[in-house]
């Protein structure tokens, strides 16, 4: 059963949960990686988190202390005094500035003054070990040197530093080392701030931390009674310039009353506005019936004195005068209709009638012409009040213009007074609050919790250091396995022949576990050897996939090659040739004839002749045929080293051979040179009903391997099987176990008295 299951190919008809698989197979695949490479991974990991513990032996531990600190929002006001401070605590731009006022370098440099960290033999750098005060000897040294010989580099007189410049630089260390190991953490939503401080010594974690608050605290009210005294004194000296500039002001205003004689100016601008008021509404109205009337004398003027033609306008018509004497020509015309009616023509009482009607026409028209005359004057009259009317409007405006002019300097004056009033009388306020807040000190902030020892360190968390390097260790050598795995170009496992080539695999050889001192050659007969079971059933399994592969086909005459040299190729026919010679008669022939092994692997001489003296006819094939007693195949060494190899091979001489040969042989087996050194497999191949490709597994790049194939399918010529030479078990994987890699083993190791140790020892 597992012979048949050695000899099934895969299919390669695709199918629709082939892309699952695939990714499957990949996952499996790399997880069979990490099983081989346990031990490897886990004897890294080891030794890493060994040396990490060992590392954090000689660390020193470092302790943190907390202190909790409230800024207020909301300071104790004894006053309303804000402006002389000239912040707004209630805004978030206030605690930023308060967080970064902690981190200072001033309230850093009052820690180290009030603990006196100058002499603290942590902190004092004059206490550094001596391989730091080393390392710094040589920057300076080297920095002298590049500055001594380096032309661009500024140069610089060397001067020795006083001790007080000295005392100076090293305070200076102190601070920023100070600044260094403290962290100043806000809490989210809250008023309240962490203050943190690192060091080797708990104590001093713990004094450092509640320093920085309480000198936090301190310069504050050190600087609020700075502002203060400061303002103090600005007011001071304000309040004097303000009280002349008050005088000055008075003076002013009441130097304008008496130069203007001005009592009661709002009344007098009052009285001019509406006596301004009454002479515009009076011109108004003039220069109103001025022009209504002017239209009406205008157009009277261009009748000519035709009283008949302005007969109709007002002025004629509601005359009195006139309005009588329409009245008597009226009553004159009607007598005189009467007695034309009596009389003739020339009767004296008719001619009188018409002698009255005349002249009361006539003292019409004198009247109209006197009404007309009346209007003329009246127009002139007009004319003359506006003009009156203007002079006086002019006048009054003249007049309030400048009661306007004299309210505007006084009003200019009033402000000035009262500006400088309500500036005086602000300073003497806010100057005697002032005075009074001198004395009182109130602190924006208070410490919530005092920072005390710490009993445990916060660094290194070695538990947590020894498992995160445990972790990463195993982590990076996984990587590094996968990583190779994936840079590997060579042939490693059963699965990289399907999945990098293409091909078949015929048979995976074992290798075989060797110690230094050991020939690297493996025993000619290792295939008949006892111990070495795994080997032998190796090659009995590829012999029983070779025949099984193809059956009906003939299989007499079988050719070996490879890519490139030393890749067990030899080895390889060797072997196969001892396992087929279990079961027919087999030939084994050496056609490499420009360096052949065979013959010096079963120990002949090199005089014996072989395939080169056989195929350049100097002596007969029964001169040739070597047959070895112990395995009872025949074999033809190469022999002397031909002239012409590759014509040799292609020779008529040749195939006449190897047809003889399968007549009197089950098996003939052709060992030939690599295909990438020269062409005489192919020349070979032509001739042979199985081609077998060897390769040595992890070893020759995958490329090489398939360039050579791809040489015999252009030839027309087939690859029937790759054959895995050297392969190491542990890369055994779920394709390795359908080959029957891993059941092999198991099944060799499980017999009674064998152990894997012993296996491998053999």
């Amino acid at each position: 059963m597992n012979n048949q299951r050695l000899s099934r190919t895969p299919t390669l008809a695709p199918t629709a949960a082939e892309p699952l698989n695939a990714e499957l197979l990949d996952i499996d695949h790399y997880w069979q990686l990490v099983k081989r490479n346990r031990f490897g991974i886990a004897t890294f990991a080891l030794f890493f988190t060994a040396v990490t513990a060992l590392v954090l032996l000689f660390i020193s531990p470092r302790y943190i202390a907390t202190a909790s600190l409230l800024i207020e929002a909301e300071q104790t006001k004894l006053l309303s005094i804000e402006e002389v401070y000239g912040m707004d605590s209630s805004r978030k731009e206030y605690y930023q500035t308060q967080f970064e006022i902690l981190k200072s370098r001033k309230i850093a440099a009052l820690v180290v003054d009030k603990l006196n960290l100058v002499e603290h033999p942590l902190l004092d750098p004059q206490n550094d070990s001596e391989s730091a005060w080393r390392l710094e000897s040589v920057k300076n040294k080297l920095r002298q040197w590049l500055k001594a010989n380096v032309d661009f580099l500024p140069k610089s007189q060397d001067k020795t530093a006083s001790a007080a410049e000295k005392e100076q630089s090293r305070r200076k260390t102190v601070v920023s080392r100070v600044m260094k190991d403290l962290t100043i953490k806000p809490i989210t939503n809250t008023q309240v701030v962490e203050i943190k401080f690192e060091s080797e010594s708990p104590k001093l974690a713990a004094a450092v931390a509640n320093a920085v608050a309480e000198s936090y605290i301190d310069s504050y009210l050190d600087s609020k009674l700075e502002m203060t005294n400061k303002a103090t004194s600005w007011l001071n000296q304000s309040i004097t310039g303000l009280r002349e500039k008050l005088n000055d002001s008075e003076q002013a205003l009441s130097d304008f009353y008496q130069r203007e004689q001005v009592v009661d100016i709002d009344g007098v601008m009052g009285l001019a506005a509406d006596e301004l008021q009454q002479l515009s509404d009076q011109l108004t109205i003039a220069q109103n019936e001025y022009k209504k009337q002017g239209l009406r004398f205008d157009k009277i003027a261009q009748f000519n004195g035709d009283t008949e033609r302005f007969s109709d306008y007002p002025e004629i018509v509601n005359n009195a005068t006139i309005q009588g004497i329409k009245q008597s020509e009226a009553a004159a015309q009607s007598r005189l209709s009467e007695l034309s009616n009596v009389y003739g023509p020339k009767h004296p009482t008719l001619i009188s009638a018409k002698a009255e009607l005349a002249s009361i026409q006539a003292n019409l028209r004198n009247e109209m012409t006197r009404v007309v005359s009346s209007l003329s004057l009246d127009q002139q009259s007009k004319q003359d009040t506006i003009s009156r009317l203007k002079e006086a409007v002019n006048a009054a405006k003249a007049r309030y213009r400048e009661l306007t002019q004299l309210e505007n300097t006084r009003q200019t004056l009033l402000r000035n007074v009262e500006v400088n009033r309500q500036l005086y009388d602000s300073f003497f306020t806010r100057m005697k609050e002032t005075a009074e807040l001198g004395g009182f000190e109130s602190a924006n902030a208070r410490i919530l919790d005092a920072a005390n020892p710490p009993r445990i360190p916060a660094k290194p968390k070695k538990t947590l250091l020894i498992a995160g390097a445990l972790i990463f260790s195993a982590g990076l050598a996984i990587f590094l396995v996968i990583a190779a795995d994936a840079l590997s170009s060579g042939i490693r496992s059963p699965n990289d022949v399907e999945k990098k080539l293409g091909q078949r695999l015929l048979g995976a050889i074992p290798k075989q576990k060797r110690w230094f001192w050991q020939p690297k050659l493996l025993d000619l007969r290792l295939y008949f050897a006892t111990n070495a079971n795994l080997f032998g059933e190796a090659f009995r399994s590829l012999r029983t996939n070779l025949r099984l592969l193809e059956q009906g086909k003939s299989q007499h005459v079988i050719m070996l090659t490879s890519a490139l040299p030393k890749e067990g190729k030899t080895t390889t026919a060797i072997n196969m040739s001892f396992s087929l010679g279990q079961l027919g008669s087999v030939i084994l022939i050496d056609a490499d004839l420009r360096r052949g092994d065979i013959g010096r692997r079963f120990g002949l001489v090199p005089t014996v002749p072989g395939l080169s003296e056989l195929l350049s006819k100097s002596c007969r094939i029964d001169e040739c045929i070597i047959t070895d007693e112990d395995s009872g195949i025949d074999l033809i060494s190469a022999g002397s080293n031909g002239t012409h190899p590759q014509e040799m091979l292609a020779s008529s001489d040749f195939r006449r051979l190897i047809d003889a040969l399968k007549k009197n042989y089950d098996y003939v087996i052709i060992d030939t040179p690599p295909t990438r050194a020269v062409a005489d497999s192919m020349v070979v191949s032509a001739l042979c009903d199985t081609t077998l490709f060897v390769v040595k597994a992890d070893s020759t790049d995958a490329k090489h391997i398939s360039r050579s194939i791809d040489r015999f399918e252009q030839l027309n010529q087939t690859v029937d099987g790759i054959i895995l030479t050297q392969f190491d078990p542990l890369y055994a994987d779920d394709n390795a176990a359908y080959y029957g890699i891993t059941a092999l083993e198991q099944y060799s190791l499980n017999k009674p008295g064998v152990t894997r140790a012993g296996a491998n020892a053999a």
